[in-house]
């Protein structure tokens, strides 16, 4: 019996030591990976854990450009890594100071459909055409139309910056090849083979 009652010992600190390794070891011994964001004049760092997604920075505004997203990938992050943020600069409205009574003027304002954030505010005078810069980019989305006229500008009015989605689509008509398109740049294309 008393082998017995030993054995049994030994059995359960074999145990409890395999349990040890089974369930602390992947919560202290996981990787840990930084993802460090320069945007603007800001530098963020992220701690990760091997495999996981980091948490995009949301302070991006910086006076005089328009922030269009993120160089680089944030999700599943296996190794450190920088990411840099993309900006277009605005250019200064014409803005008039004290305008004579003759000289009406009106502010033309431009939103990206998407956000509705305006993204281009200018001031003009009677019957000018506002240039507004180029449109705010968006992963999966491509410029559509302007609802709204920027030309020869006769009141304060907004001009809304709409975007289509992407799609693909096959042309399976070679055998065992199909080309796949996208609304993005039609052409340009990827060839899959298939059997």
């Amino acid at each position: 019996m008393k082998n017995f009652g030993r054995g049994k010992l030994t059995v359960s600190f074999i145990l409890t030591i395999l349990l040890v390794f089974v369930f602390a070891l992947p919560v202290f011994g996981a990787a840990k990976h930084t993802v460090t964001f320069h945007y603007g004049t800001k530098v963020t760092k992220v701690t990760v854990d091997h495999g996981g997604h980091a948490v995009l920075p949301t302070d991006t505004a910086v006076p005089g450009y328009i922030f269009v997203g993120w160089v680089g990938n944030a999700e599943n992050v296996t190794e450190d890594r920088d990411i840099l943020g993309a900006y277009t600069k605005v250019d200064t409205p014409m803005v008039t100071t004290n305008p004579s009574p003759e000289e009406k003027t009106y502010t033309v304002k431009i939103v990206d459909g998407l956000t509705n954030a305006v993204y281009y505010n200018a001031t003009v005078k009677a019957g000018e055409d506002v240039y507004p810069p180029e449109v705010p980019h968006h992963e999966g989305w491509h410029f559509d139309y302007y609802d709204g006229s920027y030309q020869k500008v006769d009141s304060d009015r907004t001009v809304t910056v709409h975007y289509a989605e992407d799609w693909y689509w096959l042309d399976d008509s070679s055998e065992h090849w199909w080309n796949v398109y996208s609304t993005d740049d039609p052409d340009n294309y990827i060839r899959y083979w298939w059997m």
